[in-house]
């Protein structure tokens, strides 16, 4: 059979890949596109499935990214169940595990990565999940409904997210986390205390420092899980939240330059003629954080689809913004904003009793990152100032009757 020829193709249908299309259509793109999905349904988004859709304040139409009506319409080609396995940049093609052979001028990489299993004994028992796919969500909220306690194994957000879900719906919760503090990787000392307190005073167990030596079950279910130091916790559902590996199998055997993902430069573009990267697993020069990194973020994904819709139209703007995340855990919103370092000044505004406050990381006086809990107007304030580089006034920062732009001293570029 003869291979299926597009224009641009677009493997991998989540924010990224969803965006590069739906963006090359609405300015005009006059040539084919193709999103070749490795799922069986159509495109939904991923955060939801820890916050809203888990807790069940959001339905499966709530998530996806457009109605059916949308892809029965567009001139978009979407192909269900074509997970790429093989990429021949020389030839232009690509293979998928069902044996469709597929043939581009431009390909566009926007696979996301896969939930990190780990190897404990007892991974594979029934009731042991991770948070990356619908199915896992869905899944887990079944659990749910019957389970009476839950184990995640990850102080991360997706965890903590996943604990506030789970005690929402009344389960006994225990955050099993090896590291000293949560959110050790992604947060500063004193956001980690915030969050581990809020977790406590809902009732979860938190332990820190604290290693797992295995998942147990019986009649391949889970029912618990035992620590390094042998204490047995019991557990009707199990979930495993301790990062993601990179999709890129298929680019990487087919010689792209790879570290910790994709090397991609300022556009996007890979090693490999004519094929761009994007989303969770670009590893590109990020200047607010001052080195090469992947960043996982809707923000970020969206950004670098419409850096290489740019760049296909041939008007190419390079990707130059400011990473934003956010996180929903009972009643606290959570909106991060810049890269944070360890050589930092923080600055607490407003009250973390009343869990409404801002922390914000200065370095030699300069703003770099901020975490901002329940007061937008500082993340919004933050995220323009951060698109710059400004120095601020401590004392004025913690004046909360004043804006936050009150604080610039001067501003730097």
């Amino acid at each position: 059979m003869a291979a299926q020829y597009f224009d641009v193709i677009i493997v991998g249908a989540g924010q990224g890949g969803v965006t590069v299309a739906t963006e090359l259509h609405r300015q005009g793109f006059e040539g084919s596109i193709a999103i070749l999905s490795s799922e069986s349904i159509q495109p939904y988004e991923l955060p939801p499935l820890s916050k809203g859709f888990f807790s069940g304040e959001q339905s499966y139409a709530d998530i996806t990214f457009k109605g059916q009506d949308f892809w029965d319409d567009s001139p978009i080609t979407l192909k269900l169940n074509s997970r790429v396995i093989e990429v021949d940049a020389k030839t232009k093609s690509l293979t998928t595990e069902a044996g469709e052979t597929f043939s581009y001028d431009r390909l566009v990489w926007a696979t996301g990565g896969r939930a990190r299993m780990l190897p404990l004994p007892g991974h594979e028992l029934a009731g042991v999940h991770t948070v990356r796919r619908l199915e896992d969500a869905l899944a887990l909220k079944s659990i749910a409904e019957t389970a009476n306690s839950a184990v995640i194994i990850g102080g991360g957000y997706i965890g903590l997210e996943a604990a506030s879900a789970l005690r929402k719906k009344s389960l006994d919760v225990t955050v099993i986390e090896v590291q000293d503090r949560l959110l050790g990787r992604v947060t500063s000392p004193e956001i980690s205390e915030y969050f581990h307190q809020l977790h406590t005073s809902h009732g979860v167990r938190v332990l820190l420092n604290t290693g797992v030596a295995e998942i147990v079950g019986a009649a391949d279910v889970v029912s618990g899980v035992r620590l390094a130091s042998g204490e047995l916790i019991d557990a009707d559902l199990v979930i495993i939240g301790v990062g993601i590996i990179p999709n890129i199998d298929a680019l990487e055997k087919a010689g792209a330059s790879t570290s910790n993902g994709v090397n991609v430069d300022e556009f996007c573009r890979t090693s490999l003629p004519d094929v761009w990267a994007i989303g969770d697993i670009a590893s590109h020069h990020n200047r607010f954080a001052g080195r090469t990194m992947r960043v996982e973020s809707v923000n970020n994904a969206t950004a670098q689809a419409k850096t290489v819709v740019s760049d296909l139209l041939g008007t190419p703007v390079p990707y130059d913004t400011v990473p934003w995340f956010w996180s929903n855990q009972y009643d606290v919103k959570l909106k991060t904003v810049g890269i944070l370092s360890d050589d930092v000044q923080v600055i607490i505004r407003g009250s973390i009793d009343l869990h409404e406050f801002s922390a914000i990381y200065l370095r030699n006086g300069e703003l770099v990152a901020m975490d901002c809990v329940n007061r937008p107007k500082d993340f919004v304030e933050g995220r323009k100032m951060l698109a710059g580089s400004v120095k601020l006034d401590p004392a004025v920062l913690c004046d909360i009757n004043r804006p936050l732009r009150s604080a610039i001293l001067e501003p730097i570029s």
